[in-house]
């Protein structure tokens, strides 16, 4: 009985948040979507990186681990969007921690100059811009 009375409450508060910022929740799904993109075309910038030949085997590795990081932060997003979209956080801080922890990883693992190097800041920055926003307006 109690959870359900906090379930209830919750969606109350998150309809209210909702309806009381719109232009912020806009912002917020914005900064989701324009952060997925870019994991898009830096994911693809690797994968023809990696088929290209031109990386030695360390470099290559580290490439792959960024991928496998970029999976991990769009699952994340994923599951933000999905909060957003239902009004239930209950998970949307740990997600968005778990793709800049993600981000990082990739970013971490570059050699300095890599062609990668640029784009994964880059992302990693979009990242943590979603994050500020989304804490601004969920909590």
């Amino acid at each position: 009985m109690v959870q359900k009375h906090f379930k209830e409450k919750s969606l109350l508060v998150s309809n209210e948040k909702l309806q009381r910022g719109p232009e912020s929740a806009e912002v917020t799904v914005y900064a989701l979507l324009v952060a997925t993109m870019s994991y898009d075309d830096t994911v693809a910038q690797a994968v023809r990186l990696i088929a290209g030949g031109m990386l030695p085997g360390d470099e290559r590795e580290a490439y792959q681990c960024c991928i496998d990081s970029y999976a991990t932060a769009r699952i994340e997003m994923a599951g933000v969007v999905t909060d957003l979209t239902s009004c239930d956080f209950a998970r949307t801080r740990w997600e968005y921690s778990y793709s800049v922890a993600a981000m990082a990883t990739c970013g971490d693992g570059l050699k300095a100059g890599t062609p990668l190097g640029p784009l994964s800041a880059a992302d990693r920055d979009l990242t943590m811009v979603a994050y500020d926003l989304g804490t601004l307006k969920i909590y």
